[in-house]
């Protein structure tokens, strides 16, 4: 005799599966959080770029203001008011809170990816599938997510505002995709959740207005699909839109009034190089992903694409059509923005790690799209598919990884050197090792001091530190308004340099005092036309001008020989130290 079916043991067993996902996703993270958090040296203070934003955020928490230097200008040198905020908070409370935000940014990439988990779930739920097709789906999606270590280390152990921009791009896909699981008109409750996401979206990068307006449109073209009511559609999305619209104003005109310019300072240095250049780097930023990460790992997007072409006249109104045509335009949103914005030059992709969540979504949706042949294996097939992806990235991905982030940068050659991301952790740390030294070594009253990573050394140097970039120094940012160098280097300007006269300049902050040997080589190496630090200061240290106001020297403590720097010191400051307090050495 055939057992009757038990809605509710069939629930608990539905039940039961979404949680076992939830903790298998958990664990997975843990995993991969740990070995990137390894690799990257057991650091939990971010990378160079996240330190900046510290600084700021400890700034404002002691109530001087949005500044990078203590008393200097006003100058918004962080790309996500969002973070800038949180940070702000977790200063608030504590001096040194990179611990409780790096827990933050693990909770946000949980978070978000288990709401997606859910978003499957349902799907699936809707589909009819069985307990075991539905859970090969969410394995499949769980074994996608840990195959890129440059996932993790982006939205997680970079502390940068990586992690918030993803979950709320998550978070944002996940609520249209709920509502049209729900076919319904959205409650008064979702609504203003939504509007609060909008702005949310709205303030977290300087992309975020465009992500706002595509969660926008596509929520205008999905209610109106279902509705046929442009007066509904307008009625539900405007809300929304005028929160958007409303927040954008706000912040530029905030903008003008306190800093005295409509965009973030970093806009200046790294979109301003002109509109073609800016499009070029964009497009080899994309076929550097594409070529780099295999087409294998888009073809998700490119199947969904075909799909929706094929069945928009037939399927427009069914659920798997309208999640899937939103799905899609998010990755696509994701793949094309960052070559509007020239890429950047962050290892491993960064700006395309946004997406990388979605792009597994936008091949599995369509294959519920026709249910009247009856159910199909199409969970196999998708585990299959994205597994056969997830094991080349295996491949690729995290043995290269891994190499390439544990040797030395002369070992880095070719294309393998776009994964090398272990350097912006160590910029961070041999940062703050350089600025305690020298904080300590001048004290009370510290030199003025120009950089290039001006992360870590600003962020425990506590002085007045001139960022040569420009992203931190509104007068160097704004000097030309065209701008040349390495990629999102490319503000520096020698005559606002020679204006500002600082005490000092760091080409780099070693992890350890070099040899006098060693430094009459490295000062050899930045005359070379392909040193970096050369380049990004536009050959500087060939000028005469140069040359006759700075000398290249180390400085010892007479009483300590470990608290050493070097660097090229103004020679009218090197005149004025207290005699026999240091022991210096030129390299003239």
């Amino acid at each position: 005799m055939e057992q009757a079916h038990n809605p509710a043991a069939s629930k608990a067993l539905n039940d039961r599966l979404l949680v076992a996902a939830y903790v298998v996703l958990a664990l997975a993270l843990c995993v991969t959080t740990f070995l990137c958090w390894r690799l990257m040296g057991r650091s939990f203070i971010g990378t160079d770029d996240s330190n900046i934003g510290f600084i700021y955020a400890r700034n404002a928490a002691a109530h001087h203001g949005i500044v990078f230097n203590v008393g200097g200008e006003k100058v918004e040198g962080f790309s996500s008011p969002l973070y800038f905020f949180i940070g702000t908070v977790f200063y608030f409370f504590s001096a040194t809170p990179e611990k409780a935000l790096f827990a933050f940014n693990f909770l946000l990439c949980l978070g978000s990816n288990a709401l997606v988990l859910y978003l499957i779930h349902r799907f699936c739920d809707a589909a009819g599938l069985d307990s075991w097709r539905k859970g090969l789906f969410l394995l499949g999606y769980i074994g996608w997510i840990i195959a890129n270590p440059g996932f993790t280390a982006w939205t997680i152990v970079s502390l940068m505002d990586s992690g918030i921009f993803t979950a709320l791009i998550l978070v944002t896909a996940c609520w249209i995709g709920l509502q049209i699981l729900h076919g319904r008109a959205p409650s008064t409750s979702e609504q203003v959740g939504f509007v609060g996401l909008m702005v949310l979206l709205t303030i977290s990068r300087p992309e975020g207005p465009a992500w706002a307006l595509t969660a926008l449109a596509c929520l205008a073209v999905v209610r109106f699909l279902q509705t046929s009511s442009l007066k509904q559609t307008v009625r539900e999305i405007g809300p929304a839109l005028v929160a958007v619209v409303f927040v954008q104003l706000a912040f530029t005109g905030f903008r003008l009034w306190y800093f005295g310019y409509p965009m973030v300072n970093t806009y200046y240095v790294k979109v301003s190089e002109g509109h073609a250049q800016t499009l070029h780097d964009g497009i080899a930023y994309l076929r550097g992903f594409v070529r780099f990460m295999s087409p294998l790992q888009i073809l998700p997007w490119l199947a969904g694409l075909i799909w929706l072409a094929f069945t928009v006249r037939r399927s427009r109104l069914q659920k798997p059509w309208l999640l899937t045509f939103v799905v899609l335009a998010f990755v696509s949103v994701g793949l094309f923005v960052p070559v509007l914005e020239g890429g950047d030059h962050f290892g491993s992709f960064r700006m395309y790690q946004f997406m990388y969540p979605l792009l597994p979504l936008s091949m599995f949706l369509p294959l519920f799209f026709d249910q009247r042949k009856g159910t199909k294996p199409w969970g196999l097939i998708f585990v299959l598919l994205v597994g056969c992806g997830a094991a080349l990235s295996l491949k690729i991905t995290w043995p290269t990884f891994n190499r390439v982030n544990t040797c030395t940068h002369d070992c880095i050659a070719g294309r393998d050197n776009q994964l090398k991301v272990f350097l912006e952790w160590t910029l961070a740390t041999n940062g703050r090792s350089m600025g305690t030294r020298m904080r300590e070594m001048f004290a009370p009253a510290p030199p003025t001091v120009a950089i290039i990573a001006a992360g870590g050394f600003p962020y425990s140097y506590q002085g007045t530190v001139y960022d040569m970039v420009g992203l931190n120094f509104a007068r160097m940012s704004h000097a030309d308004t065209i701008k040349s160098g390495p990629k999102g280097h490319q503000g520096f300007n020698k005559s606002v340099f020679y204006a500002v006269a600082p005490q000092v300049l760091l080409p780099e902050c070693p992890a350890t005092a070099p040899s006098q040997s060693s430094l009459q080589q490295e000062k050899v190496s930045l005359l070379g036309p392909h040193d970096f630090t050369n380049q990004v200061m536009k050959n500087i240290f060939s000028d005469s001008e140069f040359n006759q106001l700075y000398v290249y020297a180390s400085l010892t403590e007479a009483h300590n020989q470990d608290a050493e720097c070097h660097g090229y010191f103004l020679r009218s400051y090197l005149q004025s130290l207290p005699e026999g307090h240091f022991a210096v050495k030129t390299f003239d």
